[in-house]
């Protein structure tokens, strides 16, 4: 590993690697591209915090922007979006491991829909494909979706706030 390029001292190779762990463990399962992925992500966030800073930006601007281009294109997380749906459409919270299973069955659908799916027209449809991949309870998600859809919508003079809690 001395040749590799990895350093546990070098921050922004800690901040990346803890961050794809946590919100990419899809991107865990090749050691070598997981190594080079962190290394090319750290030298990019390095140059950009140095190039900033040369530009006379004070040192928070040039962590804002090496942060930024350390994330950059993860921003993301298709673990996460599945772990989210799951536990919202079916009170069932899943694991790491059990969202990795379900990625690799799902993920020709989220190349198809990109990285900007989340709060777009198309959501919808995604989840409505991610239900028929992953042969879940169709009529079941939806009839929850409905009712917590409506508990959320519910207009704000519907709450009496002169209730003691």
């Amino acid at each position: 590993m001395e040749n590799s390029g990895l350093n546990s001292l070098n921050s922004f190779q800690r901040q990346i690697f803890n961050y794809i762990k946590d919100y990419h463990p899809h991107l865990m399962v090749d050691e070598k591209e997981l190594e080079n992925l962190v290394v090319i992500k750290a030298k990019n966030a390095q140059e950009t915090y140095s190039n900033s800073i040369r530009e006379g930006n004070p040192h928070y601007i040039a962590m804002e922007e090496a942060n930024e281009a350390l994330h950059a294109g993860l921003e993301f997380s298709p673990i996460s979006y599945l772990k989210d749906y799951c536990e919202e459409a079916t009170d069932i919270i899943i694991n790491d491991t059990e969202a990795v299973k379900m990625y690799k069955k799902t993920t020709h659908i989220f190349n198809e829909y990109g990285n900007d799916i989340e709060g777009s027209d198309k959501e919808d449809e995604l989840r409505e494909e991610l239900v028929e991949a992953l042969g879940l309870n169709k009529d079941e998600l939806f009839k929850k979706y409905k009712e917590t859809r409506e508990i959320l919508i519910r207009p704000i003079n519907m709450v009496n706030y002169n209730d003691d809690f």
